[in-house]
């Protein structure tokens, strides 16, 4: 074939067999290979790619079968009239400032902030919250549930149904295996499945709002969750998680991230109750179930509350599914059953196959088990990610987390406009998601499920490295700085409280023998020691698990109560106040 040439790949994850079916195929429907044309024999064409004849044969042989090729006797191998319908045409491409239509179309409800980049993976520092790194995926279950439902008993099954109910083993198994956890009792006939959350919440929005509706969204907000409820002509007021009244009527959206909390919190039942009373519906977006820690798990609201006016809104693992896992709403059955109906003249009904994989998944204990791991691979990396920001950009930035979410939201201290710092990242090699909070504060997020652990370390030191390269403005405490004996008469027998970029309290006690002593946490559950010394003008000091247990060495200055650590770099690392009294160890 003088004027086609096909590559083939030896090191791509596809058979050389199935790259050269494909490469055909390819050929054929681009024109390139023409009804009628002879296609070279299989000894030639296996000479010209370097490969076995027995790769090209079988290739062939599954061609002739489907009706790509045909064979004609004693003359060879050709491309079959009948494996292209019609002529073929050449690929327009289409300008869409040309289109009479483009005047017409509505704006689509976008979140304004950067998209992630599709050749993410290949960032060295990827804290992007939602993409899955590969090691967390449970390929080999997968690839058993898939064949499972593939088999040809459950195939014989796919066109079965009307083409409105879901596949019944799927909601069997939601109904005993995911939804108790969540401390929901349900009936098949209460769950509907849909292909994500954002779908099941379009489908409410289209059946419970009208024009003019008040709606209450818990803050912080999804602005595009904000954009279709506008477009919906809801009237949206954001209703703070810590507010001590609930609305008395409209629709609620809350996530359960709070459920169990403190008893003026939104979720608790007698705020659930005054919504019912008042006629209105809360529409319930539980947290993903692989981001909650080990033991956190709490009941559902749409579980403990007393009337029928709360929508449940869940879905599967997104981590499990690689970042796509099904969702599915729980509530009374006449509401599903509506739901039913939309979902239909809507064409939106998850395929029969996807659903009986995942139904195989969570029967054989493969979900129970990838939630298991996966639940402490995000801790350890959430934890690894916290110490690593208070480690190198204490100074810089304030954190903070909800719970049920794999990510940090960041601030910086100097107010910095998040977009352009994750421009620069990019960049650099770090991907962070900037995001605005409201119209005055802007922060941006960095998640776990995107990052080995090994390199997250090093991904907060190069983002540090890139906010004190571009720092102005920033506090740097007092110029002078104390050596020698002065040095020590500062430090020695001293006790010194500062806050972690977390938030959290932390106390270190330098005892006069050499030992430090370290609690951290309201309730002082992480506790260390370590040692520290003088060389010089420097103050040194070494834990045996904070800050990696590296040694490190600081210059000191103080300044009234005040206590503030230099690098090397002359950057101000962290300051503290100076407790008059210095405390007592602990027994």
């Amino acid at each position: 074939m003088a004027d086609f040439t096909i590559v083939l790949d030896k090191t791509s994850a596809l058979g050389l067999q199935d790259q050269l079916r494909r490469k055909i195929v390819e050929a054929i429907y681009a024109g390139a290979l023409r009804p009628g044309r002879k296609m070279p024999s299989s000894r030639a064409l296996a000479t010209d790619l370097g490969v076995s004849r027995n790769t090209v044969v079988l290739a062939y042989g599954d061609l002739v079968a489907d009706g790509h090729l045909e064979t004609r006797d004693r003359s060879g191998i050709f491309v079959s009239h009948k494996s292209v319908d019609g002529s073929i045409v050449g690929r327009r491409l289409p300008d869409p400032n040309a289109s009479p239509i483009a005047d017409r179309m509505v704006d689509v409800p976008v979140d304004g902030g950067i998209r992630c980049p599709q050749n993410w993976r290949q960032y060295p520092y990827p804290f992007w919250d939602g993409r899955v790194e590969a090691s967390l995926v449970p390929v080999q279950e997968w690839r058993k549930a898939v064949r499972l439902a593939s088999c040809p008993r459950d195939a014989a099954q796919w066109s079965d149904g009307n083409g409105e109910l879901d596949d019944p083993i799927l909601i069997d198994e939601l109904c005993t295996k995911v939804l108790p956890e969540r401390g929901i009792n349900a009936q098949p006939e209460e769950v509907l499945v849909t292909h994500s959350m954002r779908q099941a919440l379009q489908f409410l929005v289209t059946l419970l709002l009208r024009p003019g509706m008040p709606v209450w969204v818990e803050e912080p907000v999804d602005p595009e969750l904000l954009a279709t409820l506008r477009g919906r002509g809801a009237r949206v007021e954001r209703f703070h998680p810590d507010a001590t009244t609930a609305p008395p009527d409209g629709v609620l959206v809350v996530t359960s991230a709070r459920a169990g909390v403190a008893s003026g919190s939104l979720t608790g039942p007698s705020r659930v109750d005054a919504i019912a009373r008042g006629n209105g519906v809360v529409i319930e977006l539980a947290v993903p179930a692989d981001t909650l820690e080990p033991g956190a798990a709490r009941p559902a609201l749409y579980a403990s509350a007393g009337s029928g006016n709360v929508i449940h809104v869940a879905c599967l693992s997104p981590v499990a599914a690689c970042g796509m896992p099904l969702a599915y709403v729980v509530s009374d059955a006449s509401v599903i059953a509506r739901l039913r109906m939309l979902r239909r003249v809507s064409g939106a009904l998850p395929n029969l196959p996807q659903q009986r994989a995942w139904a195989y998944f969570l029967a054989l204990g493969y979900y129970a088990s990838a939630l298991h791991r996966t639940r402490r691979a995000l801790t350890t990396r959430k934890t690894a990610l916290r110490d690593a920001l208070n480690h190198y950009l204490h100074p810089d930035v304030q954190i903070g987390t909800i719970p049920g979410v794999s990510a940090y939201w960041v601030r910086c201290r100097d107010g910095r406009d998040a977009q352009a710092l994750a421009t620069q990242a990019a960049a650099a090699g770090v991907l962070i998601q900037p995001a605005r909070l409201d119209e005055a504060r802007q922060a941006f997020s960095m998640g776990v499920t995107s990052i080995p652990e090994a390199r997250i370390r090093e991904g907060v030191r190069a983002l540090a490295g890139l906010l004190r390269a571009s720092r102005s403005g920033v506090e740097t405490g007092p110029r002078r700085t104390l050596s020698g004996s002065a040095l020590r008469r500062a430090l020695a027998g001293r006790t010194f409280l500062y806050n972690t970029v977390y938030g959290e309290p932390c106390t270190i006690e330098v005892c006069r023998s050499g030992e430090l002593i370290g609690m951290a946490g309201y309730a002082n559950d992480d506790p260390d020691t370590g040692r520290w010394w003088i060389d010089g003008n420097r103050w040194y000091r070494q834990w045996d698990h904070w800050a990696y247990g590296e040694a490190e060495g600081y210059a000191i200055a103080v300044e009234g109560e005040r206590l503030y650590w230099y690098d090397a770099a002359g950057h101000l690392v962290d300051k503290a106040v100076i407790l008059r009294k210095a405390q007592r160890r602990p027994a």
